[in-house]
């Protein structure tokens, strides 16, 4: 259900201005990235996995917490700090506890440690366990030949200067925490020195490290120490070795020059890294997969390089890009919904109203309806072709789910006893069906000495039973687990041509599908053509008869039909308005 945003989902003049080169705009496009990530689907298979999404967290909480935008917040920065807790129990059992080398400790500690308001208290406690556990490893060890190098080799281990100045950056956050541990300010003394060490030779206090990422390094290093650090700044330069590097590698090390650069206020060297930079930016590219160096970690690496000189009245075109990403994100991922009469569209119509939600009539007869986190586009269409038609107009919306909502007969069995009391076996007036599969019952007909049921012919094949979304059909089964004010049955929800209202033709029903629980029109047509346009649906029905001779009984008291039927048709749209809340959710949840 999480469609993957690019830039050709956005609208309007968006696209043409995310391709400026200017700051906000470069920033605006890696927060995206950033956010995409998380939204989607981080657990991608790769070495970095955890130091990505550390970076992402550190980042998003840190730019989102600049800009104060409170839709982006009410979607985000929850499931941020969800995800920043997350992070502590991806540790590992040998030294370093997080990541593969010094560096990836510190920076994943640091993330979660931006993220520390949200922990619960038994979590804090870790966490500064953890923090502890890290300032003791790296006492113990700086007075060791190796330093913090843990002796992996180059291509295993970026050792270099930044390992030290990203432990002392974690460090000095963390005084408060930290300062009564013994040796504090020696400590921080000791890798403030090895931080503005030069390698020579490629090493650094004999210990091998990696010779293109230099720049990487004193980036970090002169970011870290402006006053300090004017020998490895004048080494943080765009150099013809820089650029021979793969694209990724170029990305990483010009956005630590961008940041060392920022630091020391040297405007030549900051724009010539950015020339350089955006010679490395794909749009072409997902959201969430790296719109620099076809990496997240690249777009991450970035971001960090340049918002420290985003000035404050540039925020406003920052936020102005996250607005319309939320936008697309309801575009993109947007619910189709199909209701058959007036009685199920209104009450589908009220739910949402009485929710807040903006609702719009358009000239195509379908209903936009808008919440704060996802939209819908409402058609309403009755009986078999009705139901084809109505769906093509929601899958020409590009909707990425249908669900069909409504009333339906229960095909429950009623039992009558002596006393005139009646035992019902299966859903009741007023309870509400999630739809497991889609069935025809006489859809299609041939004559022999009999009419026969037969599967219905589409393209090149012939069905009687479609399944339901999976995706779809769990998320109903979640919101039912609200109790509200009806039970809600899982099965089979039968489609016939015609309304059942006599006995003898629910009886024909449950002979041929004796698991069926509701019997309706437009189910199955909806189905069939949603599948082949290989769109998720599902079909969610309130009981209101009991396809026995009720309709006619109610045709004799309207006012029982109606209170009958809006009863069916509110408890229908209540589930439904449950479950894509749910599911609305999961758009922005972060889901290791």
């Amino acid at each position: 259900m999480k469609k993957r945003i690019s830039l050709s989902d956005f609208s309007g003049e968006y696209p043409r201005s995310y391709r400026k080169l200017s700051l906000p705009h470069i920033a605006g496009c890696c927060l995206i990235d950033a956010l995409e990530f998380l939204r989607t689907d981080p657990r991608w298979p790769s070495r970095f996995s955890s130091l990505t999404i550390a970076h992402a967290v550190r980042l998003t909480w840190t730019c989102l917490g600049d800009l104060k935008n409170r839709k982006v917040d009410a979607c985000f920065k929850e499931r941020i700090g969800l995800a920043g807790a997350l992070l502590l129990d991806n540790s590992n059992e040998m030294i370093p506890h997080f990541g593969y080398d010094f560096w990836d400790w510190a920076y994943i500690l640091e993330a979660i440690t931006t993220t520390r308001d949200e922990l619960k208290s038994e979590r804090a406690r870790d966490l500064d366990y953890d923090l502890r556990q890290f300032y003791r490893e790296v006492r113990q060890r700086l007075d060791l030949p190796q330093g913090l190098s843990l002796s992996l080799g180059t291509s295993k281990e970026w050792y270099g200067p930044a390992t030290y100045s990203a432990a002392y950056r974690l460090i000095e956050q963390e005084t408060a925490s930290l300062q009564s541990e013994t040796d504090f300010h020696e400590v921080l003394g000791k890798l403030k020195e090895r931080s503005l060490r030069l390698v020579a030779d490629q090493k650094l206090a004999g210990m091998k490290t990696y010779p293109h990422f230099l720049e990487w390094h004193y980036g970090q290093v002169v970011a870290q120490f402006p006053r300090d650090a004017g020998a490895q700044n004048d080494l943080i330069k765009v150099s013809a070795s820089l650029t021979d590097l793969e694209e990724e590698q170029q990305v990483y090390a010009l956005a630590r020059i961008l940041q060392g650069s920022a630091a020391m206020g040297d405007a030549r060297n900051f724009n010539e890294a950015l020339i350089h930079l955006n010679k490395c930016r794909n749009l072409d590219r997902p959201f969430g997969t790296g719109v620099f160096g076809d990496d997240v970690k690249a777009s991450l690496n970035v971001l960090e390089g340049i918002w420290a000189n985003i000035k404050e009245q540039e925020r406003g075109i920052i936020n102005a890009m996250l607005d319309e990403y939320l936008s697309t994100i309801k575009r993109a991922n947007q619910i189709g919904v199909l209701v058959a009469i007036d009685t199920e569209y209104e009450a589908f119509i009220q739910k949402y109203t009485s929710e807040g939600a903006k609702i719009a009539r358009q000239k195509n007869g379908l209903v936009k309806i808008e919440t704060r986190e996802y939209s819908i586009v409402l058609a309403k269409a009755k009986a078999l072709l009705g139901a084809v038609d109505a769906t093509r107009d929601l899958v020409q919306e590009n909707v990425g789910a249908i669900i069909l909502v409504g009333v339906a007969g229960s095909l429950a069995k009623i039992e009558a006893a002596a006393d005139g009391k009646e035992t019902i076996h299966g859903p009741k007036k007023g309870d509400v069906v999630v739809g497991a599969a889609f069935v025809a019952h006489d859809i299609r007909k041939k004559l022999r000495d009999n009419a026969l049921n037969v599967p219905v012919p589409f393209k090149e094949f012939e069905f009687s039973i479609l399944p339901s979304d999976p995706f779809l059909f769990i998320s109903g089964c979640a919101a039912a687990r609200e109790k509200g004010d009806f039970e809600v049955h899982f099965g089979t929800i039968v489609t016939k041509n015609g309304i059942v209202d006599i006995e003898e033709g629910k009886l024909e029903v449950l002979k041929d599908f004796p698991a069926g629980l509701a019997v309706a029109e437009e189910g199955f047509p909806m189905a069939l053509y949603a599948f082949f346009c290989k769109v998720p649906c599902l079909e969610i029905r309130g009981i209101s008869d009991y396809a026995q001779g009720d309709k006619q009984e109610q045709k004799t008291d309207k006012k029982m039909e109606k209170r009958e039927q809006r009863t069916a048709a509110k408890n229908a749209a209540s589930l439904v308005y449950k479950m894509l809340e749910k599911i609305s959710k999961d758009l922005f949840t972060f889901d290791p």
